[in-house]
C-alpha cells in the first residue's frame, strides 16, 4: 500500500486548492494512502515522512523560485542527505502563480534538484500540453501552461482564496497525484518481487 506524504505550503490560500486536488488524485488509487503536512508541521512530523514511499511537494511559486516556508522545510533535511536517509523514495512536486508561466519552472526545478539530491525518483507530469490550438480553453484544458515537470496552477492575483482552479488546473492537479501514486504503487511491487 503507497503512503505519499504531501509536504505543502500555501501563502494566501490560492496553492491550497492544488494541493486539495492532488490529495484528490492520490485517493483515487486503490490501497493508496495520503500523509497531509502542511509545511508548519513538517519538523514535528518528519518521522512520519520519513514512512513514506513518495513524497510530493507544493508551494507557491513566489519571486521565481520555492516559496521561504518550502525552502525551510527542504534545509531541515540536510542530514537526511548527509545519510541518503531518503534515497529511492518516489518525488514530485506542483506550484502556483498568478501568471501563466510566472517562473513556476524554476519553482520545480528546484524541488527536482532538490529530490536528486537525496538520491529520489522524481516522477513528471506525464501529459502534452493541453492549450495547443486556437480551439482549445484555457479554463478546461489540462495542463493548459505546457508544463511537464510537475503540475502547475494559476489564481489571479485580484481574486481570494475562495475562488478556486479552473477545471483543467483541477484536473491537472488530480492527474498528478494519481500518476504519482500508481507509479509508487509499482515500484513497491518491484521491490517486493526482486526481494
Amino acid at each position: 500500500m503507497p503512503q505519499i506524504a504531501i509536504v505543502h505550503h500555501t501563502g494566501y490560500g490560492h496553492t491550497l486548492w492544488l494541493t486539495k486536488a492532488v490529495i484528490e488524485g492520490v485517493n483515487r488509487v486503490d490501497q493508496a494512502s495520503v500523509i497531509d503536512v502542511p509545511v508548519a508541521e513538517a519538523e514535528a512530523r518528519m518521522d512520519e515522512i520519513d514512512q513514506a514511499d513518495a513524497i510530493i511537494m507544493g508551494c507557491p511559486t513566489y519571486m521565481g523560485s520555492v516559496s521561504a516556508d518550502m525552502k525551510r522545510f527542504m534545509e531541515l533535511t540536510a542530514r537526511k542527505y548527509q545519510t541518503q536517509a531518503w534515497s529511492d523514495k518516489i518525488a514530485s512536486g506542483f506550484t502556483n502563480s498568478g501568471g501563466y508561466a510566472g517562473d513556476k519552472l524554476s519553482t520545480l526545478m528546484t524541488m527536482a534538484v532538490f529530490a536528486a539530491q537525496h538520491g529520489m525518483t522524481w516522477v513528471s507530469l506525464g501529459l502534452p500540453t493541453g492549450f495547443a490550438m486556437r480551439s482549445d480553453v484555457v479554463d478546461t484544458a489540462l495542463n493548459a501552461t505546457g508544463a511537464y515537470l510537475g503540475a502547475v496552477s494559476r489564481s489571479p492575483v485580484d481574486v481570494d482564496a475562495e475562488h478556486g482552479l479552473t477545471k483543467g488546473d483541477h484536473d491537472t492537479g488530480v492527474h498528478l497525484g494519481t500518476r504519482v501514486a500508481e507509479i509508487t504503487a509499482r515500484f513497491i511491487r518491484g521491490r517486493t518481487h526482486s526481494a
